[in-house]
């Protein structure tokens, strides 16, 4: 939240600082003398109450209520088992508050320096410095008063549920985003505290009580206000009344009036009714004395108040930052005229807003946050996952592709955001609980809970083991993974991908990304997976640099969904396998042709990226189905409109299945005329290799699997119809074809079902194109289990080779007989006695 310089002149030598510090803002106000105090509480007592006088003193000194919702907040995630393991990511609490806490310059607040506060506990205002540590963001200036804090945005402070303006959801959002990152790679922790410290603090302040009654301008409205404050103030001399009723007043109030109008027509006048209804709630009451008159507080005085500071400003302070909204009841505090000024002061009216009275109660910092750390006591009793929220993240949340995940997760924070504000401050303009001074212990727990979700969000419950070794041949590696599930509930797994270094920095390469199957980790189970890269050449020094990183989707738990860590050296050569791994499937013993037939036309982009972004996988899950396999591919796309090399490319059978495979993920979805397409003169095209290949001693089971979303061309013009397909099927001894059909074309699915039933073969469907690749390995699987690799006889040529040869050996063999009996007989027919 904002704060302002909190200096005014009480009969020409009283210094009145401010009365009031801001939620959670560590406040340590220019020292004052005891005379210049005890003006400072005869002023309160006598335009005032006994009450606000006595909280003169206390209202002096450190509140560190944003530091204490950080704490608070930490506690809740001390019972979660994400962040209970102690390797979270996330910084420290000390970490944290280090970033948050300010001091007051003659220019406005300024970053703290010093740590511990009289008063305070440590934990709360730790020292800034070193490696941790900086500026608050309710720090305007650095320390040296000559440079602007930049991360310092006034209007970030605020979410308005009413009019839906205010900076809060896209700024946190931005920090929720940067400390997400920071924390899945690795940053580093003074990094992430300032990134923590900021998200938590614009997400507890729209809890606060007065962080909704906002107006954000335009670069161009605020440029108007400009020349406005100049003219309004260059009106000295005139009374007090006119000054206020001056028309530049008016001119102000109308360009607000008209950004409010022009966020919600139907809402503007509810707002302006609302804020005016309010104006009077502040410390100090209208009255006249010989020596200072304090005037009513309106919106035209808060108008003019705003005025006064824009026109008045250091010169060191931008323009967006500071001007760039209105919140009036920031300003509404009583307008005073000292008896020997010439002109009111506008500072008090800052000073002792119905804004910053209400935010800062010395007797709830002691009795909630110094009482709670003493006793070691959380604010929040119930379990912590009873504090999770209704807003749930889109399922892009849990995206493997970086630029669609952020997209997704700024949206999730934004929603939080105003949430938060929502629940505080109602969503009706009638609903004033946002005034309710009892209602204090819900709002800070509203935003202990939301800070608590909002860390976590940035955090994962998934862990994930890695390591790697090298095998045959040179440049091929095995990681074997090892997923493990923390949360109290199951999580879905999603996709994991592997990264690795490339010109100084983290790279994903294409295929580096595999699907476990839609495998679901109940609390505490484990999942074990094998993968294997190639062609990864060794470094000069050392081994290839290799991080897993695995997404996870959980119902309810508030979750990161994306957990990282790098893989380690395997120092057992012995692949360790998870028997009920689906990645471990048991293909044929025997040989296997495998011919994927690929519609390439202009709607099946989807289906051709999920062929790239999973080739590595489709290559391992390809191996295991034959030690002794082949692979062609064929792309089509409708000759009669993509003539030429363009209508198909067919590349023949081969044993490398890792450098075919990637080629289909370099095909552009392109072309196509009417609806049906020329998958038959693909099928053909296969068919033909098997034809003209020489007869020999390998039986290969032959599966041809056609993807595509569209009927076939029947006849084409190449001739070819479904009973010509399935003849040559046959006439290869045979082939099976198994149609994946993606997309819901009713006609494709009846030629699919043609091809399938005449070729033995089944047919599988997809609506989402993006599964093709996982509907290859699943038809590649049902495929070699349905139709074993044939009996491995003799060829003919072999045969005719026994023939000849084993003929000449049994005649030899016969021969060989036969005379050794006509001598046995002769031999003993001498040995026989004479008669």
């Amino acid at each position: 939240m904002r704060l302002r310089p909190r200096l005014l002149i009480v009969a020409a030598v009283s210094l009145i600082p401010c009365l009031c510090g801001s939620w959670g803002t560590l406040i340590a106000p220019k020292m004052l003398s005891d005379s210049d105090i005890s003006k400072l509480e005869t002023l309160c007592e006598d335009f005032g109450s006994s009450a606000l006088k006595a909280e003169v003193r206390p209202r002096l000194g450190p509140h560190a209520m944003h530091q204490f919702i950080v704490q608070q907040a930490y506690k809740l995630l001390e019972k979660d088992p994400a962040f209970a393991d102690g390797v979270s990511g996330l910084p420290t609490v000390p970490q944290i508050n280090a970033w948050d806490g300010i001091f007051h310059g003659p220019q406005g607040p300024v970053q703290r320096q010093s740590g511990q506060q009289s008063g305070v506990p440590e934990i709360l205002c730790p020292a800034p410095g070193g490696e941790v540590g900086g500026p608050s963001p309710d720090a305007e200036l650095l320390t040296d008063l000559s440079s602007v804090n930049p991360d310092y945005s006034g209007a970030a402070h605020y979410w308005n549920p009413w009019l839906q303006c205010g900076e809060a959801p896209k700024v946190a959002s931005d920090y929720y985003l940067a400390l997400t990152h920071r924390i899945l790679e690795g940053g580093s922790d003074n990094d992430k505290a300032h990134f923590a410290a900021y998200l938590a603090h614009y997400m507890g302040d729209v809890s606060s009580a007065k962080h909704a009654d906002v107006v954000v301008f335009t670069e161009d409205d605020v440029l108007k206000l400009e020349v406005i404050a100049k003219q309004w103030s260059d009106e000295i001399g005139r009374d007090w009344e006119t000054w206020i009723k001056s028309p530049r007043i008016k001119e102000a109030f109308a360009i607000m009036e008209a950004r409010t109008k022009a966020m919600n027509a139907a809402q503007s006048d509810y707002f302006w009714i609302r804020v005016k209804e309010h104006m009077r709630d502040c410390p100090l009451k209208q009255k006249h004395t010989f020596k200072v008159d304090v005037f009513e507080p309106t919106l035209e005085s808060a108008i003019g108040a705003y005025l006064w500071e824009m026109n008045h400003r250091p010169s060191v302070k931008g323009r967006m930052a500071f001007f760039g909204y209105f919140d009036p009841l920031y300003y509404n505090g009583p307008i005073f005229k000292a008896i020997n000024a010439w002109y009111p002061s506008f500072q008090l009216a800052v000073a002792l807003s119905t804004h910053l009275v209400w935010e800062t109660n010395p007797a709830q910092f002691r009795d909630t946050a110094l009482a709670a750390i003493q006793q070691d006591k959380s604010l929040m009793e119930r379990p912590y996952d009873q504090y999770w929220s209704d807003v749930q993240p889109t399922d892009d949340f849990y995206a493997t592709d970086d630029a669609t995940a952020d997209k997704a997760r700024a949206a999730y924070m934004q929603s939080l955001v105003k949430s938060c504000s929502s629940l505080v401050h109602g969503k009706d303009f009638d609903d004033n609980k946002d005034f309710d001074q009892a209602a204090f212990m819900p709002y800070l727990q509203n935003s202990i809970r939301h800070v608590y979700l909002a860390l976590r969000s940035s955090i994962s419950a998934i862990r994930v083991k890695a390591k790697y070794l090298a095998v045959q041949p040179e440049g091929h590696w095995q990681v074997k993974i090892e997923l493990t599930n923390l949360a109290d509930e199951p999580v879905n797994l999603g996709a994991f991908r592997i990264l690795t270094e490339k010109g100084g920095a983290l790279v994903s390469p294409t295929g580096w990304r595999f699907d476990p199957l839609n495998e679901t980790l109940a609390k505490g189970a484990s999942k074990k997976f094998r993968v294997e890269l190639f062609d990864v050449p060794k470094p000069d020094s050392g081994d290839p640099v290799f991080y897993v990183e695995a997404h996870g989707k959980y119902a309810k738990t508030a979750d990161a969904g994306a957990r990282r860590t790098k893989a380690v050296p395997d120092d057992n050569l012995q692949v360790i396998r998870n028997p009920d791994s689906t990645d471990d499937m048991k293909g044929t013993t025997g040989p296997l042709d495998l011919a994927i037939v690929f519609d390439v036309t202009g709607s099946m982009g989807s289906s051709i990226e999920s062929m790239r972004t999973k080739a590595i996988e489709i290559v391992n899950a390809l191996n295991k189905q034959s030690s002794d396999m082949r692979l062609a591919l064929c792309a089509f796309r409708d000759a009669a409109v993509d003539g030429g090399d363009k209508a198909f490319e067919l590349h023949p059978f081969s044993k490398d299945i890792a450098g075919y495979i990637p080629i289909m993920g370099t095909w552009k979805a392109e072309g196509g005329g009417d609806t049906p397409e020329d998958q038959l003169e693909g099928i053909r095209q296969v068919l033909d290799l098997w034809v003209k290949e020489p007869s020999g001693n390998r039986k290969p089971t032959k599966i041809l699997v056609v993807i595509t979303d569209a009927p076939a061309h029947e006849p084409d013009k190449f001739g070819n119809t479904f009973k010509s397909i399935a003849k040559l099927c046959q006439d290869v001894d045979p082939a099976h074809i198994y149609p994946v059909i993606v997309g819901t074309d009713a006609d494709a699915l009846r030629d699919a079902t043609t091809l399938a039933s005449t070729t033995e073969g089944k047919v599988t469907t997809s609506a989402d194109y993006g599964s093709a690749a996982d509907k290859l390995l699943e038809v590649v699987h049902q495929a070699v289990a349905e139709h074993p690799a044939p009996s491995q006889g003799l060829s003919p040529e072999d045969l005719r080779r026994w023939l000849l040869w084993g003929g000449s050996g049994a005649f030899g063999l016969g021969f060989f007989v036969l005379l050794t009996a006509v001598g046995v007989r002769r031999r003993n027919a001498r040995a026989a006695p004479s008669a």
